[in-house]
């Protein structure tokens, strides 16, 4: 089993489907210096050096060689997380013929960390009546039961999930799926609360201390990365071996989407948006990228507002994810510094306020009902401002899937 570098979070830029992943497939090079678009190999030389990726088990399974046909080492210092196709399954999206037994023999194949196939909650809440969540908990106890039967690779990281609108469920979903015993545990929520909540709950229980990796899917907000990279610093200042992970598909998205990260602030992403409903042409030929990373360096700027070509998506993919681990390096230099009075130099009077929640969460984490305070604390921050700016509307999360 790999060691994990539990100093900082890891961030998987989340690569599936789309232009992105057939270049990585075919080992695609668009650059005069030959360089690779497979960031996470450092013996492709690559365009940047980032040694973490999550892929779907459900967009790639009919590979079994998956991970060798893209080239992601198997000695690599890094991690390759699979997904296990939960929304692929929900939305219908998930091709014929797979199924638990193929996404569960696929992630053993190819994947260092990957979780129990579970069957995760819709984007609309609204649609999770009793009955529903009833079924999702029968469902991924399967899951459970079949991983823990069936494994054979002890060195992969299998990771529990945890699943609840609100601590009632969150309560409710462990007091099912606790009995199995994994490498870590796996959430799906969608705003801080529920987030903290959980990490909370699942520490006042003792879980945290035996977790090699916490997880949250599909991170909606970037400006999260502050709280999550905070709360791995109070971990790792405690000894405590626990790594804090998350991914998104936020930089693939985002270049379908004609935008092209300028740079980062704090809070998000400012852009350049380019559209085909424009007329670019009075642009300059001297007019070039205004980045100078080995990916944009010198591109025309003309040729790249054409921005339905591959060679588009290819460079701002590649361009969006290296701003985006670049912005964690940045937040993780700051957070190191460890003193809030310092960070009330940097960041907002909110974010300060919501730091300073979460290292009295951490300094209560054994005391019973810790849990149930920090969520209560976190409330008045849900769906204000520190919510404004997400990575991940409703249309892009659904039209990743």
């Amino acid at each position: 089993m790999k060691k994990l570098d539990n100093s900082r979070t890891t961030y998987f830029p989340a690569v599936s489907v789309g232009s992105y992943m057939s270049l990585i497939t075919k080992n695609t090079k668009h650059f005069k210096n030959g360089k690779s678009y497979r960031y996470y190999s450092d013996k492709e030389d690559p365009l940047f050096y980032y040694p973490y990726m999550l892929t779907s088990a459900a967009h790639n399974f009919k590979d079994m060689n998956f991970r060798e046909t893209i080239a992601f080492p198997r000695d690599s210092k890094g991690l390759f997380f699979a997904d296990s196709g939960g929304y692929q399954l929900l939305t219908g999206k998930a091709p014929k013929g797979f199924s638990r037994e193929i996404s569960f023999a696929w992630m053993e194949k190819n994947a260092d960390v990957f979780p129990l196939l579970d069957m995760p909650f819709p984007k609309n809440y609204t649609a999770v009546t009793n009955d529903y969540f009833n079924k999702s908990v029968e469902f991924t106890k399967e899951s459970a039961r079949y991983f823990l039967n069936t494994r054979t690779n002890n060195d992969s990281i299998i990771l529990n999930v945890l699943q609840g609108r609100d601590l009632a469920e969150i309560e409710k979903w462990y007091a099912e799926l606790k009995q199995f015993q994994f490498e870590g545990w796996a959430f799906g929520g969608y705003n801080l609360t529920q987030i903290m909540g959980a990490f909370f709950y699942l520490f006042e229980n003792k879980e945290i201390d035996k977790t090699k990796i916490f997880h949250i899917f599909m991170l909606s907000k970037a400006r999260y990365m502050i709280f999550l990279v905070y709360l791995q610093y109070l971990l790792h200042k405690e000894s405590h071996q626990t790594v804090i992970s998350y991914d998104s598909s936020y930089p693939v998205i985002q270049s379908a989407f004609g935008n092209y990260f300028l740079y980062s602030t704090l809070t998000g992403f400012k852009t350049i948006r380019f559209s085909n409903r424009y007329d670019y042409s009075f642009l300059k030929d001297e007019n070039v990228i205004p980045c100078e990373c080995n990916s944009c360096q010198g591109v025309p700027l003309k040729e790249f507002t054409s921005f339905t070509t591959d060679r588009f998506y290819a460079i701002t993919s590649a361009h969006n994810i290296k701003i985006i681990t670049d912005y964690k390096k940045m937040l993780e230099h700051v957070i190191a510094m460890g003193s809030m009075e310092l960070y009330e130099g940097v960041f907002s009077s909110e974010d300060i306020s919501v730091l300073k929640i979460i290292e009295k969460a951490f300094k209560n984490r054994y005391v019973k009902g810790n849990y149930r305070q920090v969520y209560k604390d976190l409330l008045p921050f849900v769906n204000n401002e520190l919510d404004e700016d997400s990575t991940n509307s409703k249309e892009d999360f659904l039209s990743y899937f």
